[in-house]
């Protein structure tokens, strides 16, 4: 009997549908051609530009910082564009909401003063701290793409933008983006909760009210990016996405890609499906800081997504915050968690404002507690975020170093910005070795030398020595990096004093200092640690000094000009009776200022008017001998190198060097030059050959 029902039931339920009349409507291929979808459509070129606006049947948004276009097209029109060289892709226009959990307990203004709830976020954060050192996220610019941000006593909204398609008003028609402000940047001594003050994380950010979702919440793939456009294109410092999808978009991920690449840090909440594995987009894509929920016993949250994607986690239940009209309201969700990583980023945003993203997405790993299993995990990330001051329980380390000197052997340590070496002496450091001492973190201090005839060493840590001792070899440079979680609290600044150019600038964190291809030794350094971002000992410009180089072209009867030669090379020809007709040289890498002066003596018009750095000089398509040349250098590079120079002479083969002005080729003899070579030599260095007879000219001519 049960088998016979299995089958009876719908066999009955079909004579219902057909007996009653029920006609299902009936949609053909022409119709399905003809119906129109928002899409959104990246181009390659300006071709491709130009044919989706011509193929579409409404243009809706043309995106400003990536070549894509919001339209409404038919299916008709997609299969065109789809087949089309000049498209690289199209996305459909695909659903996102916030990400929140639960029902929203809204206080009236009657049940503020006597609640017995209170702010217990901001104290799991410990954002107190930073206050008290004086850091509140002033002038830190942050865009919450969300519902909007409604009018309320406790927010001061700097600007804003609605891209939703009902309003221009970025004002919160459902609430939400309203509480999450509050999260960032509740304003002080305004409301209280059972005398409570209600404070956001970073009181003094400027928020800015990017409206992406509608009254319910919901909102779609085009208005979100359409927001991100506009906080990219308007210079956010920091955006927050308390919203998600399960649905992965390529152009979502190239704008989240181009915002990170221009400096803006994006958090996102990992979604409220309570799973492992479960984390949303954008919380998915690798360059947004995706943040996961803890309650007040800092347990993960049971609606908390979870996965390898999460990298911190905050608190995200039962959090008091700022509502539509006036009111404040009780919310959880990951969106409520992810508010918090944005203000304590904006709370290091200015205390270190000279870090670029990454090293505060770095430092953020340093302001945590440590929860779950040891280190990072798909529960909590690397901990829950809790701000720590300069003081917080750490030791201050310090760095340690001695040097080897010509004559001395090795002197006796110092530490911490103390010279070591000599001043004054002309005596060369051979080798170094340097160490940390008080480290409060895992890690150590990696570092070499570039040493006379050797160059480059290999790298080496903590107390080795690296360079050369009893072979009297000059150390000219020099590279020191810290490693493991030293790096991701400290700067190491180094500088040394170079033979010839004294105290170089300050180098940092694996930088080059010092010199390289100039033979000149070092003679002292000083080597300084400073907590992450914080500012430089000294100057920092030029700490490296590489040798400049000279370039040249040569034009060359019936070959024209040639491609650039460098440093010594020749520029011209031998053995084809070729004559040189016009010269252009040039200085790349210049340590200092100045540039190279030169001038030619050019058959009939005798020595031409001195010309600079890439100008001609000579003639073309003239038929004109070049004859001789004079090249000199000025300003500072005047003071530290000299320029040799050289040239290959019709009956004569090549003369002489000349150098620094002294003319090079013949006068009055009627010959043709036919190639040059050019080279730069440390001041006083020696010549690259022979000096002899670099210019010959016949006596009975008066001097040039």
């Amino acid at each position: 009997m049960k088998k016979l029902s299995s089958y009876l039931i719908p066999f009955l339920s079909c004579l219902i549908i057909i007996f009653s009349g029920y006609n299902p409507p009936v949609v053909n291929a022409e119709e399905m051609a003809k119906q129109e979808k928002e899409v959104i459509v990246v181009y390659k070129n300006e071709n491709g530009k130009e044919d989706i606006v011509e193929e579409s049947k409404k243009v809706e948004y043309e995106f400003k910082t990536v070549p894509a276009i919001s339209v409404v097209a038919t299916e008709d029109d997609l299969k065109k564009l789809e087949s089309n060289s000049n498209i690289e892709y199209i996305e459909e226009n695909i659903p996102f909401s916030i990400a929140e959990t639960g029902p929203v307990k809204v206080l009236q203004s009657a049940q503020i003063a006597s609640t017995g709830e209170t702010q217990w976020n901001i104290n799991a954060t410990n954002s107190q701290e930073s206050w008290n050192e004086g850091y509140t996220g002033d002038g830190v610019k942050v865009a919450v793409l969300d519902t909007g941000v409604a009018n309320h006593n406790e927010l001061n909204i700097t600007g804003g933008v609605s891209t939703v398609d009902y309003t221009n008003s970025w004002q919160d028609d459902n609430g939400h983006g309203t509480h999450v402000s509050g999260i960032i940047a509740a304003q002080p001594d305004i409301a209280s909760v059972n005398g409570l003050d209600i404070t956001g994380v970073a009181p003094d950010a400027d928020l800015y009210a990017v409206k992406v979702l509608d009254s319910s919440g919901s909102g779609n793939l085009q208005d979100i990016l359409q927001g991100l456009d506009w906080a990219i294109a308007n210079g956010m410092d920091i955006i927050n996405l308390s919203l998600g999808s399960s649905e992965y978009s390529q152009l979502f991920e190239q704008m989240i890609n181009d915002a990170y690449e221009k400096g803006i840090l994006i958090v996102a909440a990992s979604g409220n499906d309570g799973l492992e594995n479960s984390v949303h987009y954008p919380a998915k894509f690798s360059d947004v800081i995706a943040v996961s929920s803890v309650n007040e016993s800092l347990k993960i949250s049971d609606f908390s997504s979870t996965g390898n994607e999460v990298d911190f986690s905050a608190p995200g239940e039962n959090i008091i915050s700022t509502f539509t009209q006036g009111n404040y309201a009780f919310q959880s969700g990951t969106s409520q968690a992810t508010p918090h990583v944005t203000g304590m980023l904006a709370l290091l945003k200015e205390k270190y404002p000279n870090l670029t993203n990454s090293e505060l997405k770095t430092l953020l790993r340093r302001n945590t507690k440590d929860l779950g299993v040891a280190g990072q995990d798909p529960y909590y990330g690397y901990g829950l975020i809790y701000y720590k001051s300069n003081g917080s329980g750490t030791t201050n380390p310090s760095v340690t170093y001695k040097t080897h000197v010509q004559n001395y052997g090795w002197l006796g340590a110092v530490s911490d910005g103390e010279l070591s070496g000599t001043v004054g002496q002309a005596l060369q450091i051979e080798a170094i070795q340097i160490s940390l001492e008080n480290a409060p973190f895992t890690g150590g201090i990696s570092y070499k030398t570039h040493v006379q005839d050797y160059g480059w060493l290999e790298s080496v840590s903590d107390g080795n020595v690296s360079g050369t001792t009893g072979k009297s070899k000059q150390a000219e440079a020099i590279q020191v990096s810290l490693n493991g979680e030293m790096a991701n609290h400290y700067d190491v600044y180094y500088r040394v004093h170079s033979e010839l150019f004294g105290w170089l600038g300050w180098a940092k964190n694996g930088e080059s200092a010092g010199t390289e291809g100039l033979s000149t030794q070092l003679e002292a350094i000083e080597i300084v640690l400073t907590e992450k971002g914080g500012e430089s000992p000294g100057l920092t410009d030029k700490p490296f000094i590489t040798k400049p180089s000279v370039v040249y072209s040569t034009h060359i009867e019936t070959f024209g000009w040639l491609g650039y030669s460098v440093n010594g090379a020749m520029s011209g020809t031998t053995g084809k009776a070729k004559r040189l007709e016009a010269i252009k040289i040039d200085i790349t890498n210049a340590p200092y200022s100045g540039d190279i002066t030169y001038s030619a003596h050019v058959q009939d018009y005798g020595w031409l008017n001195p010309v600079t750095t890439g100008a001609v000089s000579g003639t073309t398509g003239q038929g004109k001998r070049l004859e001789a040349i004079k090249i000199a250098l000025n300003g500072g590079l005047a003071d530290y190198f000299d320029v040799y120079y050289r040239v290959h002479v019709q009956d004569y083969g090549w003369l002489g060097w000349a150098k620094n002005g002294e003319p090079a080729g013949t006068q009055g003899l009627a010959k043709r030059m036919e190639a040059i070579q050019i080279v730069l030599v440390k001041k006083d260095g020696e010549a690259p050959g022979s000096r002899h007879m670099p210019f010959i000219k016949d006596p009975s001519v008066a001097a040039g």
